[in-house]
Order: C-alpha cells, then structure tokens, then sequence
C-alpha cells in the first residue's frame, strides 16, 4: 500500500541539486584561490633592480645600480643587498630612499669585495616588500 499524503523528491532530483550545490560552490572557492594566488604573484614584480658590478682592484669594486618602480604608489626603498657566495652586503643608506610611481632612481657605490647579485627590501603602505634577486652583470 502507498502511504498517502506523503510526497518527496525522487532519488534522481536529489542527486541534481546536490551536484549543483557542490559546483557552485566549486566556483566559489576556486574565485576566491584565483585572486588571492594572483595578488600574491604581483607582490615584488612591479619593482625591479638592475645593476653591474665591477671590480677595481682585488678587494673593492663599482656598482652600478638602477632601481625602476611601476607600483601604482610611491615606495621607499629601505635596504640594498649585494650577494656572493660568502654572504651579503647591506648598501647603507643615509635614510629611506622614495621613488615616485612610474619613475626609477640611480646610485653608483664603491663596495667592497665583488658580487654577483642584488636585491631590495622596499616599503609599501607600511609593510616591507623584496624584490626577487637580480644577477649582476
């Protein structure tokens, strides 16, 4: 006998709703992962650094070095690092260095020892960025 009265959604009806559920909240999630993997890559690569190393005598050498900021604000660039296979170098400066939007800034330094790479810690709205390290060529 059928029990009247009762009604319910078929056993195929169930199974639809419930695979759409789980893709839109597939979508959902996979949004969220995409915008935050993607601000996550831009951090650091909208600032560049280039540079050359020469040396001068065996215990010091020239750098040249040329900082380019394409962040849509102003940066202050507080370290610079040189890198060789014994360590790094800190380039010290006098105080933070600010670079406008779109605009870039040039130092030559004597330093001693010679290096093969460099990289810079700069700040952004009060959190500290780097930027990935640069050969010296």
């Amino acid at each position: 006998m059928k029990a009247r009265g009762r009604r319910s959604l078929s056993n195929l009806v169930g199974a639809v709703i419930l695979i759409a559920a789980t893709v839109v909240g597939g979508l959902f999630v996979y949004s969220y992962f995409q915008r935050s993997v993607g601000a996550f890559m831009s951090l650091g690569s909208t600032v560049s650094v280039v540079g050359t190393d020469e040396p001068i005598n065996s215990t010091s050498s020239i750098v040249y070095l040329k900082i380019v900021n394409n962040e849509q604000t102003s940066i202050q660039v507080t370290g610079i690092f040189l890198v060789n296979s014994t360590g790094k170098y800190n380039i010290n400066l006098a105080q933070p260095l600010v670079i406008q939007p779109g605009s870039e800034a040039s130092m030559v330094r004597v330093v001693p020892g010679t290096y093969s790479e460099v990289y810079v810690a700069y700040n952004v709205s009060g959190a500290t960025y780097y930027t990935q390290p640069t050969s010296l060529g």
